[in-house]
Order: structure tokens, then C-alpha cells, then sequence
């Protein structure tokens, strides 16, 4: 990580100051290891952060829409009220957001089926919101845009992407916890940090939920 700790230092090299970037935060994909620890983004500082390492920052943000079913799915015996104060909260939160400058992208989070239990036949499924593909349409649409692509997420579907971004001659980086980042992805990009080592050299990137 001594990459990393040269920039919060300030001792970010020329060539990078020179360069434009666009971030892709893949939200959902950093969620479980914040919410383990009890902690968030800080994501004015982390604006910051990314200003001070490139000439030109966009910041693209993804994550799933709350939902009454998957309110309930998490708060069984929650009333309504309790699900329009959440709702109200996240809607808060992604005006900050975007206050700060980023560009916020969402959808509903929803059941997924997987298939039916052995024994009892009932429908099984799980709760997801994959932005891949907004997040992969944003990324192709601004391709010619910038220099460097900072890919937010451990995510193995976003190897192709990567692949691509590096074939039209461009830096592809990839930003993730370390456990949660898949092999290829590792393999595939230009450059790789750890979420969890950022963390660790800049404690104000976060702060407690």
C-alpha cells in the first residue's frame, strides 16, 4: 500500500495529476463489510480524496432503492410508518450525495427466485439490486471521456469490462475489500486497492453509523 499512503501524503505522482477519472462505486458490493463494522463512507472525504489524485474526478454512484418487501423481509414485524421513515432517510442520504457531486444511479432492490425448497416446495429466493449493467452502460458511454476508470467493486462479472476498458488503451483500476475481490478482476485491471487498507492509513475516510 505504499502507492496509496504517497497519496494521502500528497505525494501523488505528475503523471496521475495529469489524468482524468471516472469512479464507479459499486455500493452494494462495499455494503457488508461496512455494515459489519458498523461504519460509512465518508463520502465528502473521499470526494476530496479522489479530487487530490487526478486532474478531472466524476463520481458515479450505485446502489439498490428500498423497497417495502425487502423492509420487511429485513423488519418482519415492522409497521409502514417505520418503512416510510427509512425510505425518507435513504432518499436524504442520496441528496447528500449528490450535493457533494456525485451522480446517483438506483433501482428497486428485488426478490430474486433461485428456486424451490426440497421438502416444503415453496418458491425460494434472495434480495438483490445489481447495477452491472448500468454501471457497465455508463462506463461505455464515457469511454472516450477519460484516462482512468476506477471500478469501486470486487465484482468477477466486471472482468469484461475491464478488459475492454484496457483494449481502447486506458487505465482500469479496482477498488475493494481484500477478501471480496475476485482473482480475474485482480488480474484483469491496471492497478488494485484495498478498501480495507485505505481505511486503515486514512481513519477519516469513515465514520460511525
Amino acid at each position: 500500500m505504499a502507492f496509496f499512503r504517497d497519496i494521502i501524503e500528497g505525494r501523488v505522482p505528475y503523471k496521475l495529476l495529469d489524468k482524468r477519472a471516472m469512479f464507479c462505486i459499486d455500493f452494494e458490493n462495499w455494503r457488508p463489510y461496512l455494515d459489519n463494522r458498523g461504519i460509512q463512507i465518508d463520502w465528502r472525504a473521499f470526494h476530496t480524496l479522489a479530487h487530490g489524485m487526478f486532474r478531472t474526478v466524476d463520481l458515479f454512484y450505485y446502489e439498490g432503492m428500498l423497497t417495502w418487501s425487502f423492509f420487511l423481509h429485513c423488519n418482519s414485524n415492522s409497521p409502514k410508518p417505520a418503512y416510510y421513515r427509512a425510505k425518507k432517510r435513504r432518499e436524504q442520504y442520496q441528496r447528500e450525495l449528490k450535493s457533494f457531486g456525485y451522480t446517483v444511479r438506483s433501482k428497486p432492490i428485488q426478490r430474486i427466485h433461485t428456486g424451490f425448497h426440497r421438502d416444503s416446495r415453496a418458491e425460494t429466493g434472495q434480495y438483490k439490486c445489481n447495477c452491472d449493467v448500468e454501471m457497465t452502460i455508463d462506463v461505455m458511454d464515457n469511454l472516450r471521456s477519460y484516462d482512468v476508470f476506477v471500478l469501486c467493486t470486487g465484482d468477477g462479472d466486471f472482468v469484461p469490462l475491464a478488459k475492454r476498458i484496457k483494449a481502447e488503451l486506458k487505465e482500469v483500476w479496482a477498488v475493494s475489500i481484500e477478501n471480496r475481490m475476485n482473482s480475474h478482476l485482480r488480474e484483469a485491471v491496471s492497478r488494485y486497492l484495498y478498501l480495507n487498507n485505505m481505511i486503515q492509513f486514512m481513519p477519516s475516510l469513515t465514520r460511525k453509523k
